[in-house]
């Protein structure tokens, strides 16, 4: 029994000390906030003025900090200092102006090349340009769609009377998302953005990036021919090869702002001088061709190729 009323006692004191642990650190932390309490005896704060002025410091401090983080890297070799003083681009999303940007577009038909033109573009003087986005257009263009039909629909679920979806708003908001995706964002009247993708080939597809992006200028990749018996790492052979790149210039055959690279053209430098002056530079030739996934294979691009472009 006594041993009982012992183990009783010791788990009481046992619990009055950690209170008056608990006690003191929270007097503790009073003493270092409001800065009272200096005689060690803990009372309830006369105002929240310490406590606010804290709070609101730590909260302009993460705000400093937050403002920090997405400061833009340093103007890389591929940068123009002087767009400090050009206007800014895609500020106001209701009334933007989507040729306020310069964009180059290359579709491709996949194994035709679009590696080595992507290498190409990039190195070109002030180009930011980049690889596949996964055909995320196209994803954009159901939702738009999706959005229409909603509102359209008798339905309590639905978005009954909020009418048709802003497209243009919408292509505000997609180009500003595609130039601040890439590492040296530039978002100044005259810089020039780019991607090459594989995934859009349809009329729809096609249409829907002239809405997006209506000036543009698109450079369609593809095998102008394909040797018999010839066959991909994808197992396509000719007859897919060829229905791709047909497929591809009948969704474009209508369309201005087009240049066409074929693949076998790809080593030929006088048609990426003509390539340059397609998208307008002047005095801009190739001094070589990158190098991509030859023989039909492939490899991730783990750096860029260099000293491609001799421009004056």
């Amino acid at each position: 029994m006594w041993s009982f009323h012992a183990l009783g006692w010791i788990i009481a004191s046992l619990a009055l000390l950690d209170m008056a642990r608990k006690a003191a650190l929270i007097r503790s932390m009073h003493t270092n906030i409001d800065g009272g309490d200096k005689d060690g005896m803990w009372r309830p704060p006369q105002n929240n003025a310490s406590r606010i002025e804290l709070r609101e410091t730590v909260h302009e401090e993460d705000a400093i900090q937050r403002s920090e983080d997405r400061i833009p890297p340093p103007p890389t070799d591929n940068t123009d200092s002087s767009n400090e003083n050009k206007e800014r681009c895609l500020l106001s999303l209701p009334d933007c102006d989507l040729s306020c940007l310069e964009w180059t577009i290359v579709l491709a038909t996949g194994r035709s090349g679009s590696t080595a033109v992507l290498q190409m573009m990039a190195e070109l003087p002030g180009m930011h340009f980049y690889g596949e986005e996964g055909g995320l257009l196209d994803h954009m263009h159901k939702f738009q769609e999706r959005v229409d039909k909603s509102g359209k629909k008798g339905s309590l679920l639905s978005w009954m009377g909020a009418g048709d979806s802003d497209v243009h708003t919408l292509a505000c908001m997609t180009q500003k998302f595609y130039a601040e995706r890439h590492r040296d964002t530039c978002l100044h009247r005259g810089c020039r953005h780019g991607w090459k993708e594989i995934r859009y080939s349809s009329p729809e597809s096609v249409e829907w990036i002239r809405t997006i992006f209506p000036s543009a200028k698109l450079i369609l990749n593809y095998r102008g021919s394909c040797a018999e018996g010839y066959q991909d790492i994808f197992g396509r052979g000719c007859e897919s090869i060829n229905g791709e790149s047909a497929k591809l210039l009948e969704a474009t055959q209508n369309m201005t702002g087009v240049f066409h690279m074929q693949t076998e053209q790809l080593s030929n430098l006088t048609r990426w001088r003509e390539l340059s002056e397609f998208l307008g530079y002047e005095g801009c030739e190739a001094k070589k061709m990158a190098g991509a996934n030859k023989n039909g294979g492939y490899t991730p691009v783990k750096k860029r190729a260099k000293n491609l472009w001799d421009c004056r």
